[in-house]
């Protein structure tokens, strides 16, 4: 015999369905074997459906049939018994147990009030996880920005240094240029005036070789007028390009320092984000411990609530 009862725990004024129908009948089929030692019997069980004749219920429930229910209004455990009848007047009984509990009212008001705070607090835990994603992508982007900022600030002071040399060769140029120039209006012959190239040469190094080299091969065709007249050329030149040259630094002096305010600025601004993002989740964290301590008293509650609803 099978039954069984749903559900098995209810509350007063519950129905509960009995069934039976998982119910069997087993016969015994005995078969005859021969043997060295002569013949010997084997049992064999087989079930059979459809031999059950009769469902008798007692104990919790009375009535027959497959299935039956009935609705229990008094709080305690009940026992149903089953008896089968099958074919041959075989009998089997078996027993089923429904438990009926009063819910207190009270009781479930609190149980029902910490699942949600439970729940909020998961979404609220859930939101912190989002922030500080959210955070980490932006931190992320920032940091990614300022190191171009600090890539392109140094490439710019490279460009810098780089220009403050082609100033100082123009300015080296320029100087040799004047010396010469002077040192010449007080020069008669022209091998007077390759001596003095001679000295500029040694006094003024760099990008000055190729010219003074040039001012000799002209003071030496053209004379030492030609060469003066060269001079004041080459001054003028590299005025110009002296010129363009700190245009050009001038330039590169605000890049430098835009590129410094913006790594500043966007340090501040991260720092800010972090501020801000620390405020809205320690915001949570108060409410998710809050609700915490909502739910120890609510514990503490349940503790001392009694299911006869003793409030």
């Amino acid at each position: 015999a099978v039954a069984s009862a749903q559900p098995v725990e209810v509350v007063p004024g519950a129905e509960v369905s009995f069934d039976g129908s998982e119910s069997y009948d087993k016969d015994i089929k005995v078969t005859w074997q021969e043997t060295e030692s002569g013949w010997k019997y084997n049992f064999l069980e087989v079930e059979i459906a459809g031999k059950v004749l009769k469902y008798e219920w007692s104990g919790a429930v009375s009535g027959s049939g497959k299935s039956i229910t009935k609705t229990f209004n008094n709080e305690g455990t009940y026992t149903a018994t089953l008896k089968i009848t099958a074919d041959h007047d075989e009998t089997a009984s078996t027993t089923v147990t429904v438990t009926v509990v009063k819910k207190c009212p009270v009781l479930e008001k609190l149980k029902a009030e910490k699942a949600k705070l439970e729940k909020e607090i998961t979404k609220l835990e859930k939101d912190i996880s989002k922030f500080e994603k959210e955070l980490q992508t932006k931190l992320k982007a920032i940091d990614e920005f300022i190191e171009i900022c600090k890539k392109l600030k140094q490439k710019a002071k490279e460009l810098i240094e780089k220009i403050d040399e082609q100033i100082q060769a123009f300015d080296s140029t320029i100087a040799a240029m004047n010396r010469t120039i002077t040192e010449f209006k007080f020069c008669s012959d022209v091998d007077t005036a390759i001596g003095i190239l001679g000295k500029v040469a040694i006094l003024f190094t760099g990008g000055t070789i190729y010219v003074i080299d040039e001012l000799k091969s002209i003071a030496k065709s053209k004379g030492i007028d030609a060469a003066i007249k060269k001079a004041e050329q080459v001054i003028k030149e590299s005025e110009k390009k002296k010129e363009l040259l700190n245009k050009q630094r001038k330039e590169r002096l605000k890049d430098y320092k835009d590129l410094t305010d913006k790594i500043k600025e966007w340090k501040a601004k991260k720092e800010q984000l972090k501020s801000e993002y620390k405020k809205k989740i320690d915001n949570i964290k108060e409410q998710i411990k809050a609700k915490q301590e909502k739910i120890k008293e609510i514990d503490e509650k349940i503790a001392n609530c009694s299911d006869s609803c003793g409030h």
